[in-house]
């Protein structure tokens, strides 16, 4: 699966006005109340609670701006990650509960209060404290101007299909290590406890009318694919790990496919 960073809006047309301050256009009507600009750990100063899991994908810039239209201010968060996978690992485990359609838009997740958005290697917030049908659809304008300047990357994402044969797909995640984990898919961290140097796409799907989960691991060597294995006490490296057959592996190099559950392979 490519990520093609183009969306689909249904609003009215609204004139984007390039602000002098940020570089960032902002539909006609909209001011900039402030601006600030954080990089590396000065990120801390603006989200404590949360920078080590940007850190831990890959964080290089933020741009946080207030603006306001008539009565109603949205804060927006700009994040440049590393590279287009970075942003995809951080939307894809703070994609929670959308409104919209995500068969439609995919790289967009939209709540009464907030709307989050994938656009090459930026992770993009918008933020509202009414939650109102009104801000939400200026919440969509003020995306529309911000994602209009910006270039197109792909991020390459596994597809699972290529290996087992499932129905119904999860939105693929994406982790890069522990953190990503505890915030998108709590008790796995567990399973990569003592390695490291890996990044992994997880999906669910169902197979058989039960849930299927399914893990594409990536090593920095074979190796380290190698210690990992010896660590999880695995003695084959391509076949099924228990006589239920709900536990099966597939090595390839340094990439490891891991599925739990019944699940027919290809």
């Amino acid at each position: 699966m490519k990520l093609s960073g183009f969306f689909t809006y249904f609003f009215a047309a609204s004139f984007c006005i390039a602000q002098a301050k940020s570089g960032i256009s902002f539909p006609e009507g909209f001011n900039i109340k402030d601006f600030k600009s954080f990089s590396g750990k000065t990120l801390y100063g603006h989200i404590n609670g949360g920078a080590e899991l940007f850190l831990e994908y890959g964080f290089e810039k933020l741009n946080y701006y207030l603006v306001s239209s008539q009565d109603k201010e949205y804060s927006i968060d700009i994040y440049h990650m590393k590279d287009a996978l970075a942003a995809y690992g951080i939307f894809s485990i703070k994609r929670f509960r959308c409104l919209n359609d995500s068969n439609q838009n995919p790289y967009m997740c939209q709540t009464p209060y907030q709307l989050s958005l994938l656009r090459a290697d930026y992770f993009i917030t918008i933020a509202n404290d009414l939650g109102t049908q009104e801000a939400m659809s200026e919440s969509l304008a003020l995306s529309k101007c911000i994602i209009d300047s910006m270039h197109v990357t792909c991020a390459n994402v596994p597809d699972f299909a290529d290996i087992f044969q499932f129905e119904a797909p999860s939105f693929t995640l994406y982790f890069k290590g522990p953190l990503g984990f505890q915030n998108g898919l709590p008790g796995w961290e567990e399973f990569f406890k003592g390695s490291d140097g890996f990044e992994c796409f997880y999906q669910q799907g169902m197979s058989e009318g039960r849930t299927v989960e399914m893990l594409q691991i990536r090593f920095s060597t074979e190796t380290e694919l190698r210690q990992f294995m010896e660590l999880k006490g695995w003695k084959v490296s391509n076949g099924y790990l228990n006589p239920e057959k709900t536990e099966y592996i597939r090595q390839t190099g340094n990439r490891l496919a891991f599925a739990k559950g019944k699940i027919k392979i290809l």
